[in-house]
């Protein structure tokens, strides 16, 4: 009885274990979409993140990251040009992030999810240097990008 409160206990905790994806949108002009959370928000509030989340059950990461993009800048990725799977970061604890690219020949967001976030920059890379962002993101997009340029 006791193993089985033990693996019971695993399955549980393996359960909480989430996996994210985030979509790296670039537009015409070479700068990379950041959000700015909301204030209001638990996690991250007033930080600048990329458009994304959890992953959820049943769901694949690039799903995830087009459901992600769409709710939160009313972006659609066109059926002509998928966004790109880019990289995968081990977050540690079984966690991992997924990260999809796509470009957009414009400008523009239609809308923000203002429940979630507050605005929008497309930053170039002084931008990005200067933002106050997510966790260790600034330091992923730069790592992600010098090696996708480079290739």
């Amino acid at each position: 009885l006791k193993r089985l409160r033990e693996r019971r206990g695993d399955i549980e905790k393996a359960n909480k274990i989430r996996s994210y994806a985030d979509m790296i949108i670039i537009n015409s002009e070479g700068r990379i979409l950041l959000l700015k959370r909301s204030k209001l928000d638990s996690f991250g509030a007033g930080q600048w993140s990329l458009p994304g989340g959890t992953i959820e059950e049943g769901e694949t990461p690039f799903f995830a990251a087009i459901r992600e993009t769409i709710e939160e800048t009313s972006i659609c990725p066109s059926e002509d040009k998928p966004p790109v799977y880019l990289t995968q970061i081990d977050n540690g604890g079984g966690s991992t992030s997924y990260y999809y690219f796509m470009l957009l020949p414009y400008n523009e967001i239609a809308t923000i999810d203002n429940n979630e976030h507050e605005s929008y920059v497309w930053a170039d890379k002084e931008t990005l240097l200067q933002c106050d962002c997510l966790l260790d993101l600034k330091e992923r997009l730069m790592k992600i990008l010098t090696a996708w340029f480079a290739s």
